[in-house]
């Protein structure tokens, strides 16, 4: 008979054997997101007594970038976070003034189709004036070409016209309210205070971050840069505001309501 040591050691090896090793990485918020900004490489968590600090993974040897104590990172990213957050009075106003102005828009755009179309069937009757004048001799072969061309420009002219406004009026207000939509969840998400949250947001609203100096720089996706106004955001190192910072909700707000669309129909 086999020992009942030995028969259990070797039923714990079939069952572990062929499997794989799963090793279990320590929670952090920032990998696979954040690169060095010396190096490229992408940047790790490491402990240091109760501290934590992100630092370059050094994947392509020794690098000179310095460490970064985590909360001071998540300072950072709350901080980034603000700069593309607007307060929930300004987006209820901003909502009701886009109601308002797509509503009007929506009656200049009828009036201005109904006006394109009457014209476009007049240039119509025209042609067929004209076509009746070159067959009856009133007018020379030469003089019903040059006249049908311009006829025709003018009938193209307008049914291109026509053609944007059929686009729709109202898209343009939807995707600006579903940014500011977003602005403002980023206000709640900043009041909830969890980092692990405001790095899932920001990442929505910015890629290529990147760690230079202990200063975390970020480039604003398409959409935000309107909220956002720069093309490069360039945060603040310990106890510093970032250049972006230094723009007050009053001038996003300002850059926010002159990016409403207006008559297109002028």
């Amino acid at each position: 008979l086999v020992p009942r040591e030995l028969f259990e050691e070797c039923r714990r090896v079939m069952q572990t054997r062929g499997r794989t090793v799963k090793y279990r990485f320590k929670p952090f918020n920032y990998r696979g997101l954040v690169r060095c900004g010396t190096c490229g490489c992408l940047a790790t968590l490491e402990q240091q007594g109760k501290y934590r600090y992100v630092r370059c993974s050094r994947k392509r040897g020794r690098c000179r970038e310095p460490y970064l104590r985590e909360d001071e990172l998540n300072r950072q990213v709350q901080e980034s976070l603000a700069m593309a957050a607007i307060s929930e009075p300004f987006a209820k106003e901003l909502h009701s003034g886009l109601d308002a102005e797509a509503a009007n828009q929506v009656q200049l755009a009828a009036a201005e189709r109904e006006r394109l179309q009457a014209e476009i069937a007049q240039c119509g009757r025209r042609l067929h004036r004209l076509l009746e004048m070159a067959v009856d001799g009133v007018i020379s072969i030469e003089e019903y070409r040059d006249a049908k061309n311009t006829l025709v420009l003018e009938r193209r002219l307008k049914a291109e016209s026509l053609a944007k406004l059929a686009g729709g009026v109202t898209e343009r207000f939807e995707m600006l309210r579903t940014l500011t939509n977003s602005s403002l969840e980023a206000t709640y998400v900043i009041e909830r205070g969890d980092a692990a949250e405001m790095v899932g947001f920001l990442k929505s609203v910015g890629l290529k971050w990147t760690l230079r100096d202990r200063r975390l720089q970020w480039v604003p996706r398409e959409p935000w840069q309107l909220i956002v106004g720069q093309d490069l955001v360039q945060m603040g190192g310990s106890g510093d505001r970032s250049d972006l910072a230094r723009v007050s909700a009053q001038d996003r707000e300002e850059r926010i309501k002159r990016s409403v669309p207006r008559d297109r129909t002028k």
